[in-house]
């Protein structure tokens, strides 16, 4: 298809067409909100998205992907609406429960997306993507045995890891000390300047099997989702 190809202008026009005979398709506005995302154009994104939405009320996939474009847009009360409704659908939904762990890391709320990603890990025990990101929340809230142990983990799983070594290499020159210190500096973000310049979550911010619509960014959200779960 000419989406896969990469020609997203072809396949914006291709889908538009698609609509034109047949409005109420679903499937087709949500492919047609992705496309748009990709292209730039999150605001048409979000309309899509929010028609495909309503066309299917049971689909956690469509709410999820419109709460991902919402908080692209920084409009964080429709964001925080649909990512609850799409945990209402679906509480063990994957996609919806990496937005929030990624969204809660983002804004500094580590016990939080901790939880998130712990529930996740239950989902796949050995899914590195998410002990990255766990074993830094355990860092930030100075339990470093924990993020230590994960660490390890992973290198047990992948030898070749050079993100897990390097934050163990981390741990290794800091020592115990180093949780406290980094929350007295109150960061909000692994990624900011003057944290440990090593220490990374790996992929966090990535939606699995929504890749589509790419990762979030907004630095403005600041609830925090686990009460309504």
């Amino acid at each position: 298809t000419r989406w896969t190809a990469g020609d997203l202008q072809g396949a914006s026009l291709a889908l538009r067409e698609a609509i034109k005979l047949d409005p109420e398709n679903h499937e087709v506005r949500a492919a047609l909100g992705s496309v748009l995302f990709q292209a730039g154009d999150v605001k048409a994104s979000c309309d899509e998205l929010a028609c495909a939405a309503r066309l299917l009320p049971s689909s956690a996939d469509y709410q999820t992907r419109l709460a991902l474009a919402l908080v692209t847009l920084e409009r964080v009360a429709e964001f925080e609406a649909a990512l609850a409704r799409a945990l209402e659908i679906d509480a063990n939904y994957r996609p919806a429960l990496r937005l929030l762990a990624d969204i809660n890391l983002r804004e500094g709320r580590f016990k939080d997306a901790a939880h998130t990603y712990h529930k996740l890990l239950l989902q796949n025990p050995d899914d590195i993507e998410i002990m990255l990101p766990l074993a830094v929340c355990f860092y930030r809230t100075g339990d470093i045995e924990a993020a230590r142990m994960i660490f390890d983990r992973i290198l047990q799983l992948d030898p070749k890891n050079s993100v897990a070594r390097e934050n163990l290499d981390l741990l290794d020159r800091t020592g115990s000390d180093a949780g406290s210190d980094l929350q007295k500096k109150k960061r909000s973000s692994v990624s900011n300047e003057g944290s440990p310049p090593v220490l990374s979550e790996g992929k966090a911010g990535a939606i699995p099997n929504a890749g589509s619509l790419g990762s979030t960014s907004s630095s403005k959200v600041s609830v925090a989702w686990e009460g309504s779960q």
